[in-house]
């Protein structure tokens, strides 16, 4: 995630099947380089501890634990 490009527009939020993205309505962005601003995947991952199951972890078609915003076909 560059939060030097994001626009807080939720798409990482949904997309995140573990919730582990939540984006609020205060935030302060100090960054001593641009390189900073730069999150990758490996900043992100927690190790997983010895009696826990890795994340994601499959979930049957359909089931969400939140909700879904509904999107228009871009065809239309």
């Amino acid at each position: 995630i560059n939060l030097l490009r994001c626009i807080y527009c939720g798409f990482c939020e949904d997309a995140c099947p573990t919730e582990a993205i939540v984006l609020g309505d205060q935030y302060e962005l100090t960054f001593t380089g641009r390189r900073a601003a730069i999150y990758t995947k490996d900043m992100f991952i927690e190790p997983v501890p010895a009696a826990g199951k890795p994340t994601p972890q499959k979930t049957e078609p359909g089931m969400f634990t939140r909700s879904v915003p509904e999107m228009k076909d871009p065809s239309d």
